[in-house]
């Protein structure tokens, strides 16, 4: 792992889309998304009824950070 990046996982009951600081992320829920350290935008839409949420979640160096998104 570098020492300067973290992984950010998100999970949603229903299918959703993803979006992190901006752009579309292809992060699966096992894997997730490989991300510089810091804090990072999270806008996740269910992909049924297009209602969104907004995160901000900080990733430390190292470590993999997982949040659960309930429509």
């Amino acid at each position: 792992k570098s020492a300067t990046s973290g992984t950010l996982q998100i999970s949603c009951a229903r299918p959703c889309q993803v979006r992190i600081d901006g752009a579309a992320s292809a992060q699966s829920t096992s894997t997730g998304a490989r991300v510089p350290s810091g804090s990072h935008a999270v806008v996740v839409t269910d992909s049924q009824t297009r209602a969104s949420r907004t995160l901000r979640v900080y990733v430390p160096a190292g470590v993999t950070v997982r949040r659960v998104v309930g429509f």
